[in-house]
């Protein structure tokens, strides 16, 4: 039986939280997901704002590898990491608005990972009807070895009207 996620970061239901992770030669394989890092989230029944909130994620000689397995429902979203800046999954628009995930690899490995290597969202909403919130960002910088991972880019799902939830990656690497 497979983990669903081999490591799992979140401002979950909180404002002006910061996670700040240094990952040197760990490991993540054999799970669903290799990492989940949500930047800023408004899950379950009693979900509440997240807003202002910053994730940072520093690897230096990492693995992600052979992450793959049936997608739960509330991450329905492949990869050997999946990078969601803001995520509502509530009934309620906007709960997530300004957050922030910042991630940085070094000589960080990818492989045979499920779809991608890297999923990265800057607004999703679990409810296609439902936005996400505005000004959501996840910035990513891939050095080394980390530039050949290939990564799914979603701004915003659904759209941002405004165009306010991003997604960079540096250096350009191979896009599905």
């Amino acid at each position: 039986m497979r983990n669903l996620s081999g490591c799992d970061a979140a401002n979950l239901n909180t404002n002006e939280g910061t996670i700040l992770i240094d990952s040197r030669a760990d490991r993540f394989a054999a799970n669903v997901h290799g990492c989940t890092l949500f930047a800023g989230a408004s899950i379950g029944a009693a979900a509440s704002n997240a807003n202002d909130n910053t994730l940072r994620f520093v690897a230096h000689g990492s693995v992600f590898t052979d992450n793959s397995g049936p997608l739960p429902a509330n991450i329905p979203w492949a990869g050997g990491v999946v990078a969601l800046g803001g995520a509502n999954g509530t009934g309620v628009p906007r709960r997530e608005n300004r957050n922030s995930l910042q991630i940085l690899r070094w000589g960080t490995s990818f492989g045979r990972n499920q779809i991608v290597d890297i999923n990265a969202f800057g607004g999703v909403s679990l409810n296609p009807m439902v936005f996400p919130g505005s000004g959501n960002h996840v910035d990513i910088e891939l050095h080394g070895v980390s530039k050949f991972a290939t990564c799914l880019v979603t701004p915003s799902s659904p759209a941002d009207p405004d165009g306010s939830n991003t997604v960079s990656i540096v250096p350009m690497v191979q896009r599905l």
